[in-house]
């Protein structure tokens, strides 16, 4: 399918609360979480339309979706306003946009936040991982 701005965000509105999973082809992104509501804001008379995903990231770390004309947005970052320590941004063309409702990986690995049985290892998730995962699902 090929994405716009509008369908994405009607897609986004109807997997509210469901997992999703999204890739950037020939950008090494996948993010896979639940889907928060779609908002509409106001920056400087442009309407932007955003959405959290619900990654399973530790506390004090949020993963945003921002749906400009040309090309989808995903922010991660750690703090709010000037206590931000960490913030990185990507961007990938509606052209270059899959957007999917399987978001649990197809590998024995926990999902992010999953909890872990008695004598399993820790599993441990950076941002790194988040935004440049490489594994095909």
């Amino acid at each position: 399918m090929a994405w716009t701005r509008n369908s994405a965000a009607d897609w986004l509105r109807a997997m509210e609360g469901k997992p999703i999973r999204l890739k950037g082809n020939h950008l090494f992104l996948e993010v896979r979480g639940i889907c928060g509501e779609v908002e509409e804001l106001d920056a400087c008379s442009t309407l932007l339309l955003e959405c959290r995903v619900e990654a399973g990231l530790p506390e004090g770390c949020d993963l945003h979706l921002t749906l400009h004309d040309q090309s989808l947005t995903v922010h991660l970052m750690t703090g709010n306003g000037p206590a931000t320590r960490i913030s990185m941004k990507t961007s990938v063309p509606y052209s270059q946009l899959e957007l999917e409702d399987n978001a649990m990986p197809k590998t024995t690995r926990r999902p992010p936040g999953a909890l872990k049985t008695a004598g399993e290892p820790e599993v441990t998730w950076s941002p790194y991982e988040l935004l440049h995962e490489t594994r095909t699902g």
